[in-house]
């Protein structure tokens, strides 16, 4: 916002008037879901980081609690070690089908604590928008009785990515036990023709841990 801006200008009190009232909404929810003794104060919200982080978190809050109440779902309490890193992770995410995932993580912890490990949060900063939606897809692979293997071949045509990013993502996705390789072999060349080998997926498997933590990213499905 501009720095010309008078102390009293009617639209900037206005826009700090309307942070607040959302940001009370957000932090009386988000009482809801710790355990007493140990919100400390609202301290998860974080009163020194950057804006944009503060306006991720009250807006993540907010549509965890639009999902909850679309279903009417009275939420639970839960540890700050979920709430912590999800908040302070999903405040970093700029994407808005991501924004989604991590509000509904935090939707599916309130609803079923149990669903949604420690790891789960961590796990969803390490992976992007793309890797997401291969989970998703492989998800609904199992769901349409398809079975839990892809090949190279599908995945490549499915989502249109060169065989190096294939590569990359796959390889999070297995480093991170989201996905198995099923079959995998070397190959020669790349795309300059350099005469170079790294290692293929070609046949990837769905884990139950890629099924579990789909799941709780879903909370709207």
């Amino acid at each position: 916002m501009s720095d010309n801006h008078q102390p009293n200008d009617p639209m900037r009190i206005a826009l700090e008037k309307g942070i607040e009232e959302t940001a009370k909404i957000a932090k009386d929810y988000l009482d809801k879901l710790i355990v007493p003794g140990l919100e400390q104060s609202g301290g998860l919200i974080g009163d020194t980081v950057a804006f944009w982080r503060f306006k991720n978190k009250v807006n993540l809050i907010l549509k965890a609690k639009a999902f909850l109440e679309k279903k009417g779902i009275e939420p639970k309490r839960l540890l700050p070690k979920v709430v912590a890193p999800l908040l302070e992770a999903g405040s970093l995410e700029e994407e808005a089908d991501m924004k989604n995932r991590w509000a509904a993580l935090l939707a599916s912890a309130a609803e079923k604590p149990e669903k949604v490990p420690p790891a789960f949060p961590k796990i969803l900063s390490e992976i992007s928008s793309i890797e997401a939606r291969i989970l998703e897809w492989m998800t609904d692979r199992v769901h349409k009785q398809i079975g839990w293997i892809a090949t190279f071949n599908e995945i490549q045509e499915v989502f249109k990515i060169a065989t190096w990013e294939y590569e990359l993502l796959m390889g999070n996705l297995v480093r991170l036990n989201l996905c198995r390789a099923s079959q995998s072999s070397y190959l020669m060349g790349d795309e300059s023709s350099s005469s170079t080998e790294w290692f293929s997926y070609q046949r990837v498997e769905f884990t139950r841990l890629g099924y579990a933590f789909v799941g709780a990213c879903r909370f709207s499905d």
